[in-house]
């Protein structure tokens, strides 16, 4: 029994290896779960899923991953008793003056 415990726990509980399994476990099933309400919710309005590799797929992809990533470290962070700070996510200055600053066109990285 202690085998098996020294290998799923560590001195600082469970072992980062088996959180990062379960951490990409939680992410593909949101992903996929997503990706299923995101299915049936175009064929309810009676609209066709785009095909090929153009703009808005790749927009709801990746909107899908963000939402799926996002929501994964949440429910890791509660899990493990930590805010969502500590996995390097801003807190309350999300969306604050650097953002905004950052995603205006008054940026130089923004000019051609």
């Amino acid at each position: 029994m202690r085998i098996i415990k020294a290998i799923f726990v560590g001195p600082m509980g469970l072992r980062s290896g088996w959180r990062l399994l379960i951490f990409v476990g939680i992410t593909i099933g949101l992903q996929a779960g997503l990706q299923q309400i995101a299915l049936l919710v175009l064929k309810a309005r009676g609209l066709r899923v785009p095909e090929g590799l153009n703009a808005p797929s790749f927009l709801g992809a990746d909107t899908l991953s963000f939402v799926a990533i996002v929501a994964a470290t949440w429910i890791m962070a509660r899990w493990e008793h930590r805010k969502l700070t500590d996995y390097g996510l801003p807190g309350k200055n999300a969306f604050g003056r650097r953002f905004w600053k950052a995603l205006s066109l008054d940026s130089p990285g923004a000019r051609c």
